[in-house]
């Protein structure tokens, strides 16, 4: 199978989509080495480990280059310059293509190449990506999501297979579009279980710096206020009561909300915030963790489910998952790998959860590791899921 693969993501970002696209191309190497390319824009950083393969990759434009308006406009021209290079060079059997909003780039390469293809990653954010702006884009905003929706029709009409990440996205992409239900395909996001794995906890701690805590409940990922971090800030002096010298370690993009209630906690120097570090970074602060929480908010769960990248990476290192209730998170209790809180909103509640967690015994700890990566290795690995992915594009060439 010769395989081209289009995505407007930058890979060399730390957040989910960046990673996600990140992990697809190194898994696309893996499996086809010569036998695939890459349009794609340029990583905003340097990326050693894609060195031997540069020839392979086919570069749109710098996503931090210019304004959003800017982008948008040349995207498209750059988007067929760069496929019409690589199909010209390469011949591909199958394209493969994370959708974006407005697609009709994707669309005239589709129609250019005149060979089957597929989608993968299919998701909301391609359907409504302004959400609650304001001004120009608002205002403009319904005219764009109608235009936007019959070009999204014509992309996934024409594709031989599609694939969401939660059973929540294919009712709601079969009730949008259901000339395509038969095409959908439900796997889940994925982690890789090479770099997210089990270390020492102690070599992980002098890496990141966090050698005066034990123990330390942590959060690694986007929107952490929102996803778990307030919770832990709030919790913290019950935290500190039955552990005096415990660590809340919140590892990602913090804005002036989580800032402000890190600075005003009575427990302020038990709290550390590192910001946003390079993918590279987060299986050395996720393994010096004791226990790892991932909470969202209770619209985005009914929404769109719970695929959590971090919930994969949480397990794959051997950590107990402490998790808002909702979607798509039984798994966790039925396992014994996590606790599911119901009411995310109760502060004791939370902290109820996170002592038992961390109050397990050194043989618990080691039983639940066990059980954990052993979850994330059989489902939900970034090698099964593209078992699965490659055995349904099969099926599209013959």
């Amino acid at each position: 199978m010769k395989l081209l693969y289009m995505s407007c993501f930058d890979i060399a970002g730390s957040n989910g989509p960046g990673v996600n696209e990140y992990e697809t191309v190194r898994e696309l190497l893996r499996r086809l080495g010569e036998d695939v390319r890459f349009v794609i824009p340029k990583p905003s950083r340097h990326l050693p480990e894609l060195g031997p393969y540069e020839t392979q990759f086919y570069y749109l434009y710098s996503e931090n280059g210019g304004t959003a308006a800017t982008r948008v406009l040349f995207r498209k021209k750059a988007m067929i310059r760069a496929f019409s290079a690589a199909c010209e060079d390469f011949k591909p059997e199958l394209l493969l293509f994370r959708p974006v909003f407005c697609p009709s780039g994707q669309i005239r390469c589709a129609e250019l190449s005149g060979v089957p293809y597929v989608i993968k990653t299919l998701g909301k954010g391609v359907m409504n990506p302004f959400g609650k702006r304001k001004g120009l884009k608002s205002a403009a905003a319904p005219l764009l999501l109608k235009h936007n929706k019959r070009l999204m029709r014509r992309l996934l009409g024409g594709a031989s297979a599609i694939d969401v990440s939660t059973t929540e996205y294919v009712t709601m992409f079969s009730a949008m579009f259901p000339e395509i239900k038969d095409k959908l395909h439900l796997i889940e996001n994925a982690t890789n279980t090479n770099m997210f794995r089990p270390m020492d906890q102690a070599e992980a701690r002098e890496r990141t710096t966090l050698t005066g805590f034990t123990p330390i409940i942590g959060y690694t990922g986007g929107s952490p206020y929102t996803r778990g971090g307030r919770q832990m800030i709030e919790s913290a002096p019950l935290l500190e009561k039955a552990f005096p010298n415990i660590g809340i370690v919140i590892v990602g993009p913090a804005d002036d909300r989580l800032k402000k209630a890190a600075a005003e906690s009575p427990c302020k120097n038990h709290i550390v915030l590192p910001g946003k570090v390079p993918y590279e970074q987060v299986p050395y602060y996720t393994n010096s963790f004791d226990v790892c929480v991932s909470f969202d908010t209770i619209t985005n769960i009914a929404s769109g489910g719970n695929s959590s990248q971090k919930v994969r990476q949480y397990l794959a290192c051997g950590k107990p998952v402490l998790s808002s209730g909702g979607i798509n998170t039984a798994f966790l209790t039925e396992n014994r790998i996590g606790t599911v809180i119901n009411n995310s909103d109760s502060i004791e509640a939370f902290a109820e959860g996170a002592i038992g967690l961390l109050s397990l015994s050194e043989v618990e700890k080691r039983a639940v590791c066990d059980r954990a990566t052993a979850y994330a290795t059989e489902k939900m690995s970034v090698r099964k899921a593209f078992d699965d992915r490659f055995a349904i594009w099969e099926t599209c060439l013959k």
